[in-house]
């Protein structure tokens, strides 16, 4: 852990003291929620609203934690961080599922939603099966915002992140392609809307930091409400 230098705020958050409570209370909404939409049948539109902003308040999360200590790994180091708690799980999951795929869908003979081929594809591209994209996802987003995060231009690489994660959501909306180039254009997006999301966490970390405790809960409450209504 020596690696890691904390701001002078939050010296002591490791040990419980100055902590960020509202993250352990955002990270188990949050997980919550993933739940409910993912089994809730017959009421599409609180699927659609929680669809709308779960998976980006992760990423969000993840730029507040960015934004709390700063980083003093080199890219090789980073690298394998990232890589053991990101795509360690992702590769077990990726081949347990692999596992129930044949058991289901072979073994018990019932009509698979995809050919095994394109599973095994998506996995091995780490594109992902079903929920399993956004570890990958996570993984090269948050690379590529510590990389990029740091200079003085990086609101400016943000908006460029976005623009094209959301123009790529257009373009395949839109224009008929090959699945091949669509799952890719998908892969892209998925990674610029991350880093963005990234980006806005650590933005919003530099304002509350300056905050006492009920100041952040409003700020948070307010954010809440904004994506409610959003």
């Amino acid at each position: 852990m020596s690696a890691i230098t904390y701001k002078p705020e939050l010296e002591n958050i490791s040990r419980g003291e100055n902590r960020l409570h509202y993250i352990d209370s955002a990270k188990g909404i949050g997980i919550l929620l993933v739940i409910i939409g993912h089994h809730l049948l017959g009421a599409e539109w609180i699927v659609d609203w929680i669809y709308s902003f779960h998976m980006p308040l992760f990423f969000v999360i993840t730029g507040v934690l960015t934004g709390c200590h700063e980083d003093k790994r080199s890219t090789k180091q980073l690298l394998y961080k990232k890589a053991k708690s990101l795509m360690y799980p992702y590769v077990t999951f990726s081949l347990l599922n692999l596992i129930w795929y044949l058991l289901y869908y072979v073994a018990l003979s019932f009509e698979p939603e995809e050919s095994l081929s394109v599973v095994i594809i998506k996995m091995i591209t780490t594109y992902g099966y079903q929920a399993l994209w956004f570890l990958p996802a996570m993984f090269f987003a948050s690379i590529i915002a510590k990389q990029t995060g740091e200079g003085k231009y990086r609101w400016l690489l943000g908006s460029i992140y976005m623009l094209t994660g959301c123009l790529l959501a257009v373009l395949i909306e839109n224009v008929q392609m090959a699945s091949v180039y669509r799952h890719a254009l998908i892969y892209i997006g998925r990674i610029c809307i991350g880093v963005t999301f990234i980006y806005i966490g650590s933005f919003w970390h530099r304002i509350v930091v300056h905050l006492n405790q009920p100041k952040q809960w409003i700020v948070l409450a307010i954010a809440g409400g904004i994506s409610c209504f959003g």
